[in-house]
């Protein structure tokens, strides 16, 4: 595990936690704050993928059915296509912790829909 900090906190970053991070738009230099859940972590990088509140579009969509934990407001789904590896020093407000059900699910997906 890997140790970031925040505000004079030491955080240990680790598989399954949420945060708001700052995403960039592939085709332009614009910025976006997204929930996205963490799926590894290496050196000053972490592979996550991104959280939506819109109704699942694809099956490569995951939705979340244990919301309690995750601190999120609304009903989400895990866009497992939308994997990407990020500097962690993008990742901003740390959020929640999604269920190891969940996670086993998204994992699930995310390896049959390669």
């Amino acid at each position: 595990m890997n140790k970031i900090r925040w505000k004079d906190e030491c955080v240990t970053l680790s598989e399954r936690q949420i945060y708001l991070a700052n995403m960039r738009f592939e085709e332009t230099d614009e910025w976006k704050t997204r929930p996205v859940v963490v799926v590894k972590s290496r050196g000053d990088t972490c592979s996550v993928m991104e959280i939506t509140s819109r109704p699942a579009s694809y099956e490569s969509d995951v939705k979340i059915l244990d919301l309690m934990c995750t601190g999120l407001n609304r009903e989400s789904v895990i866009q497992t296509k939308k994997r990407r590896r990020i500097y962690k020093s993008s990742l901003r407000t740390y959020l929640g912790v999604l269920s190891h059900h969940d996670m086993r699910r998204v994992e699930n997906v995310a390896r049959l829909c390669q």
